[in-house]
């Protein structure tokens, strides 16, 4: 296999199998919340990625602390959306993570727009990256 294709289970899986959830949204989101700010929709939405997030060289997985032998893929991640503007705010490893991770962000969000507009929201979210 020469890509770097996984299932949900983090397990290897061939190009064709890939394609198709990769096609398949609704099985890939993990959790999707809308928050509505005025008359703004702020999208929270955690999924699985099907291709590892960043797949480093041989020589940058072994200076990198993100990467040690053996730790799964980065297979899920955070993206947090507001009219034309959004922010990749988390990244996991596993299902688990991601769960926690989306409910940490909402509350987060949550948290941001009682003081902020939700411009100003995502933009304190774009330069608070969780991972």
């Amino acid at each position: 296999m020469n890509e770097p294709w996984y299932g949900p289970d983090g397990q290897a899986i061939a190009a064709e199998d890939a394609g198709r959830l990769l096609g398949d949204w609704p099985r890939r989101v993990v959790a999707e919340d809308v928050i509505p700010s005025g008359p703004m929709m702020i999208l929270v939405v955690t999924s699985f990625t099907v291709i590892p997030v960043y797949q480093p060289s041989p020589e940058q997985h072994q200076q990198d602390p993100r990467f040690q032998q053996g730790q799964p893929p980065i297979l899920w991640e955070t993206m947090v959306t507001a009219e034309n503007s959004g922010a990749l705010i988390g990244r996991y490893r596993s299902r688990a993570e991601a769960e926690a991770g989306h409910v940490q962000i909402v509350a987060h969000v949550y948290r941001l727009l009682e003081t902020m507009h939700p411009g100003q929201a995502l933009t304190a979210l774009k330069q608070a990256r969780m991972w």
